[in-house]
């Protein structure tokens, strides 16, 4: 189980770190109205996740405790999935590095200026959120060692994306607070985080599919 939770953080710590839709929201918070408030989301956020995972999962650990190549179905999905990931990012790089401009924020309403509506925002932005499906349906359950409970398992391991997600989020935040210059003034900046985040999905995807 050890071998299949280090794994799984670093599969974990790519897909995440790739930005989507929690960290666009994040950074827009923190770019908007503050340090605070955006924190206040990265929880929200983390919770979002943690009750749409659970619930993936169970319905995932019910079929595989009668199905046994159910895993290895879900773990080729995941493959395919961090594949398209992959070229989805490149290609945003490829185009964001074209367009003049700096990187757009979305506008967030003075309300959200509050820790409970940041709060509330995160929970269904990451509830939303299509990674949460990716990750808790196809990656997670491909790293569940064999012989092991499924239930029981993919919970133990459904931790992982989910502490792994609080920090890389809260540090999404800290970053962006302290280098909103960067992030605003130019696509450049975003355009190499797309583009590495796309390299390392389709290098995660070798690695899922070769069960490491």
């Amino acid at each position: 189980m050890l071998s299949a939770v280090l794994a799984l953080t670093v599969v974990s710590a790519v897909l995440i770190a790739v930005p989507g839709p929690s960290i666009v929201f994040l950074v827009g918070q923190a770019l908007a109205v503050g340090r605070r408030p955006a924190m206040a989301g990265v929880v929200g956020n983390t919770l979002g996740i943690a009750l749409t995972g659970v619930l993936i999962l169970t319905a995932v650990g019910t079929i595989a405790a009668r199905t046994s190549s159910f895993l290895i179905v879900l773990r080729w999905i995941g493959v395919v999935v961090l594949v398209g990931l992959g070229v989805v990012y490149l290609r945003a790089a490829w185009t964001l590095h074209r367009r003049p401009g700096g990187l757009e924020i979305p506008e967030v309403e003075a309300a959200d200026s509050g820790v409970k509506s940041a709060f509330v925002s995160g929970v269904l932005v990451g509830a939303s959120n299509p990674k949460v499906i990716v990750m808790f349906g196809t990656i997670i359950p491909g790293y569940l060692p064999a012989g092991e409970a499924p239930l029981p398992g993919l919970v133990i391991l459904s931790l992982v994306p989910i502490v792994t997600g609080l920090v890389i989020d809260a540090a999404w935040v800290e970053a962006a607070s302290r280098i909103r210059g960067w992030l605003t003034g130019s696509n450049g900046g975003m355009a190499w985080i797309q583009a590495t985040g796309g390299l390392l999905l389709l290098i995660m995807a070798g690695l899922v599919a070769a069960g490491h």
